[in-house]
């Protein structure tokens, strides 16, 4: 679950990436950049990767368990947000980080 999720979080970095040059316009220019966006285009293919990952793990594991574990993304893409795009980290999104990990901790316990 981690793997798909830490897949998923990069594919959220590219498309913040991507997202400077898209614009939504359904003509033919417009559609023409969006397919010459490989930022968008490659993280929305993680992004797809990690679902598939996902549905792949629901065959074996319950929902209950897996869903909530998916919010470690949410750390993932933090964490390279501050690395890879620059941004800042502040007392409050430290906080949350830990509530998270915490919770996902209670969830995992039998």
């Amino acid at each position: 679950m981690v793997i798909f999720t830490i897949i998923g979080s990069f594919g959220s970095i590219l498309l913040k990436k991507g997202s400077g040059r898209f614009h939504l316009d359904f003509s033919t220019k417009g559609i023409i950049n969006l397919l010459t966006n490989w930022n968008i285009i490659f993280g929305g293919l993680l992004y797809f990767l990690s679902l598939i990952g996902f549905i792949f793990l629901l065959r074996q594991q319950e929902l209950s368990i897996l869903y909530p574990l998916t919010s470690i993304g949410y750390i993932f893409v933090t964490l390279f947000s501050v690395w890879l795009l620059k941004e800042r980290i502040n007392a409050y999104k430290i906080l949350g980080i830990a509530l998270i990990i915490f919770g996902v901790w209670m969830i995992t316990l039998h």
